[in-house]
């Protein structure tokens, strides 16, 4: 599966980078045997971090979630 993982107005550095590569790997294989491709952009609200995933898991499908939290 090929990830991109952003930042808008948040430096991404290496260990959330792979972070979230690894845990979304993960969960992505629970529910799809072979995922396409996923975006994730990660961005700062006031004092919390929002997360937004975009998952490709096959043809004609597109998961989206989000979420947010004090940590990144």
């Amino acid at each position: 599966m090929d990830v991109s993982v952003k930042g808008k107005h948040v430096d991404v550095g290496e260990a959330l980078r792979v972070h979230v590569t690894e845990s979304l790997d993960s969960t992505v294989k629970k529910y799809f045997d072979r995922a396409l491709d996923a975006s994730i952009t990660v961005s700062r609200e006031a004092h919390m971090f929002r997360a937004d995933i975009s998952v490709h898991p096959g043809r004609g499908m597109l998961v989206q979630g989000r979420a947010s939290g004090a940590d990144a």
